[in-house]
């Protein structure tokens, strides 16, 4: 069984909104249900969990909210069950789904962990990075950079340049073997002083290699408020 992890507990702070961004209306939907429907859609995917935050929406709860959406656009790979809270950060978070349904996938069964406001992702793209995963044990989709890179001191002057033909922007999905992540979150619990950016982070600190892939598709994650009217450009195309 293959299962997708869609975080839905950001705050969406840097965006300065009322609601977290996460429910915000792009062309007339909540922006989370296009992630939903895409992984709804997705032929490799077989359960999906919805990790939530617990501040009210609209005198909602998120977990209610979620499965108002659930059943609007008919995500049926999402039960009531499923629809979970998230912690402190996007590390416990993830840990929290994990835990979730360990009692439920195989070691080798794949988890693609997936930023709920990328909301770009295409059925296609999941398809093809779970099928990769097989292959290699642990995946991300990472876009090649493209402008010139530097790194700066403290007084933000330059130091030196950064060869860019060997950095890549990371995206999600990140997918891995379920025994792969979620012995790396275990250990990863009880080393305080580590570094955390992402979940490849944290298998790369457990000894595992992760693979590129790179994806031909729009990926963007909706940040700030610019990001908008080029989100409902890419939607109105693929919808």
């Amino acid at each position: 069984m293959n299962v997708a992890i869609v975080l839905c507990a950001g705050t969406g702070s840097r965006m300065n909104l009322v609601i977290p961004k996460q429910y915000m209306n792009i062309l007339g939907n909540p922006l989370i249900s296009y992630s939903l429907k895409a992984f709804e859609k997705a032929k490799t995917v077989d359960k999906i969990i919805s990790v939530v935050g617990d501040v009210l929406v609209n005198s909602l709860s998120q977990k209610e909210l979620i499965f108002s959406i659930k059943n609007k656009y008919e995500i049926s790979k999402l039960s009531a069950d499923d629809i979970i809270l998230g912690g402190s950060n996007r590390q416990q978070s993830v840990f929290n789904a994990l835990n979730h349904i360990s009692k439920m996938i195989n070691d080798d069964d794949i988890v693609a962990i997936h930023d709920g406001v990328r909301a770009l992702i295409k059925p296609a793209s999941i398809d093809y990075i779970i099928e990769q995963t097989k292959i290699f044990g642990c995946t991300t989709f990472a876009k090649k950079a493209t402008n010139t890179l530097t790194r700066v001191d403290e007084d933000l002057l330059i130091e030196q340049y950064v060869d860019r033909e060997k950095v890549f922007e990371l995206e999600t999905p990140q997918c891995f073997r379920f025994k792969a992540i979620y012995k790396s979150h275990k250990k990863i619990m009880v080393q305080s002083n580590t570094k955390i950016t992402d979940d490849t982070s944290i298998v790369i600190n457990n000894g595992y290699k992760v693979k590129i892939i790179e994806n031909k598709y729009p990926n963007n994650k909706l940040t700030t408020r610019n990001d908008i009217a080029i989100f409902e450009t890419y939607l109105a195309k693929s919808n």
